[in-house]
């Protein structure tokens, strides 16, 4: 449990907003989300008034960045060890398909772990043949947390001792 909340807890994540709905040239904004359970949940509460505009947008990214990101988490999702409602949370983060279909909205996010946002060219939109949306993405980071606390709890010593 803990090394899953390792790969998660702490890590960056960093979105590239190009809203062409503005009459600004150039709209491009950035943020950088630490993953960390009450720093996302208060996100999707609306705590950051700019970001609460996107949060249902689709999000786009790189998929080597994507799998380099997750690959860690993936090898412990399947891992003999990891309990049955940990893995039930990653399971979201595990693909079969990266593809892409072409955007309708105005609004491009582009998400990233890696800390720099590569080049459009090489991005997909679809995880699974599905959308996924900022809030959805955020919300499973929240899961992961969640259930590993929840069972830290159940099974060990009290995780209100962690950083999470």
């Amino acid at each position: 449990m803990l090394k899953i909340l390792e790969e998660v807890v702490g890590k960056k994540i960093m979105v590239e907003i190009k809203d062409n709905r503005s009459p600004v040239e150039n709209n491009n904004s950035y943020s950088r989300f630490f993953i960390n359970e009450q720093y996302l949940t208060s996100l999707l509460m609306g705590s950051d008034s700019d970001l609460n505009n996107y949060l249902e947008v689709e999000v786009t990214f790189d998929p080597e960045d994507f799998i380099n990101a997750q690959e860690e988490l993936l090898k412990l999702k399947n891992n003999l060890w990891t309990p049955a409602t940990i893995r039930k949370s990653i399971a979201p983060l595990e693909f079969y398909l990266l593809s892409s279909l072409p955007s309708t909205q105005d609004v491009l996010i582009i998400m990233t772990w890696q800390g720099k946002i590569s080049k459009e060219k090489n991005l997909v939109n679809l995880l699974n043949n599905e959308e996924i949306t900022l809030r959805q993405i955020l919300s499973i980071y929240i899961q992961i947390i969640a259930s590993c606390e929840r069972w830290l709890k159940e099974h060990s010593f009290s995780a209100e001792d962690l950083n999470l």
